[in-house]
């Protein structure tokens, strides 16, 4: 219960920073945030499977408990790679997102094309 109130929490303080724009997600603080997050919430689940489909545990038997709980655990690894990649994205290049920094690039391009030749 714990773990499922605070990914929810968490997810809704993220969504609500992207909705509402009220920081730069392109920012290299905002997605160290955000790493570090989703690093806390795989540590969470790591917990929670142990806990709920251990021995003992009430989502031990095959059911809805048991897949529901290692499906929060690999959608929190998933999350957590793809924060990583971004974050690693950003600091290549220098603190713009690579979709961005591709369509400038190629925007560029065009300029240089267009008044050049």
């Amino acid at each position: 219960l714990i773990v499922g109130f605070v990914g929810t929490g968490i997810g809704s303080l993220f969504l609500g920073v992207r909705f509402f724009n009220l920081v730069n997600a392109a920012s290299e603080g905002y997605n160290r945030f955000q790493f570090i997050s989703s690093g806390f919430l795989v540590l969470m689940f790591i917990l929670a499977v142990a806990l709920i489909t251990g021995i003992g545990g009430p989502g031990q038997s095959v059911g809805d408990l048991y897949y529901s709980t290692w499906l929060g655990f690999c959608v929190s690894i998933s999350i957590l790679v793809e924060s990583y990649r971004e974050l690693n994205r950003l600091e290549e290049n220098g603190g713009i997102e690579s979709d961005t920094m591709m369509m400038v690039q190629h925007h560029g391009q065009l300029y240089k094309e267009f008044y050049d030749g």
